[in-house]
């Protein structure tokens, strides 16, 4: 096996949020030596394997680190980053289960689907019909 081979993209991303950590070259650079000499005695499956869990265990420690560093801001980011998915899921919940009339069709017809009851109620029907209602109080 001559040729190089890229690691996965998701952990090369996952690592590069810490970009600007003052040992990140270092690390990143052993992270792929190792992930080559892997590619080449393991197969490229068991160093993909191997490249995420490196990703995932450096991401930590590196978050770990950050946080006992700045921990008001570290924790005040965290919870932004919260905050954000949390409405992003709540917008989309909204619009997918209430969604907007169409401005075109004059006057609002519309007819009430099956499980729009339970939709008012916290729950949702998973199939589109009454008996497979799924509520979460």
């Amino acid at each position: 096996m001559s040729q190089l081979l890229t690691p996965p993209a998701v952990p090369v991303a996952i690592l590069n949020f810490f970009a600007s950590q003052p040992d990140f070259p270092a690390v990143a650079g052993d992270i792929s030596e190792e992930f080559q000499q892997r590619a080449q005695t393991s197969g490229p499956q068991a160093a993909r394997r191997w490249y995420w869990h490196e990703a995932f265990r450096n991401a930590s420690a590196l978050t770990w680190r950050e946080l006992m560093r700045t921990p008001v801001r570290t924790t005040l980011i965290a919870f932004g980053c919260f905050l954000a998915a949390n409405l992003a899921i709540d917008l989309y919940a909204f619009l997918r289960y209430y969604p907007l009339p169409a401005l075109d069709s004059g006057p609002a017809t519309a007819r009430p689907r099956v499980g729009d009851y339970a939709n008012i109620h916290g729950c949702f029907s998973v199939l589109g019909s009454a008996r497979d209602v799924v509520c979460f109080f």
